[in-house]
C-alpha cells in the first residue's frame, strides 16, 4: 500500500470524499464488507467534520497525509484533539 496525500482544504478533503476514500482504502486493505459498512456508519454518525477526520485518521493515518493549502501536514493536529471512543471491531 502506498502513502497518499489528501489536500484537506480542497474538494478531496470534503466529508463525502473522505468517506468514499475510506471505503476504497478499506477494500484495498481487505476489510470485510461488514467491516466496511460499520466503518461507513461510524464516519457518518458524527455531526462535525473534525470527528469524521479523526475517525478517518484512526483507521488510515498510516496510509494518508492530510495537508492544508500551504502543504503543512494536519495529521498531528487532528490526532491531538480530544477524541471520541472508536469501535476497534471495525478493523477485525
Amino acid at each position: 500500500m502506498y502513502k497518499r496525500t489528501i489536500y484537506i482544504d480542497g474538494p478531496a478533503g470534503n466529508a463525502f470524499n473522505l468517506i468514499a476514500t475510506a471505503r476504497t482504502m478499506a477494500k484495498d486493505l481487505d476489510y470485510t464488507k461488514s467491516s466496511i459498512r460499520k466503518l461507513t456508519n461510524q464516519m457518518t454518525e458524527p455531526k462535525d467534520y473534525d470527528t469524521l477526520v479523526q475517525i478517518f485518521l484512526f483507521y488510515f493515518g498510516d496510509y494518508v497525509d492530510l495537508v492544508d493549502r500551504e502543504g503543512e501536514s494536519k495529521n498531528e493536529f487532528y490526532s491531538q484533539k480530544s477524541f471520541i471512543a472508536i469501535d476497534n471491531a471495525v478493523k477485525a
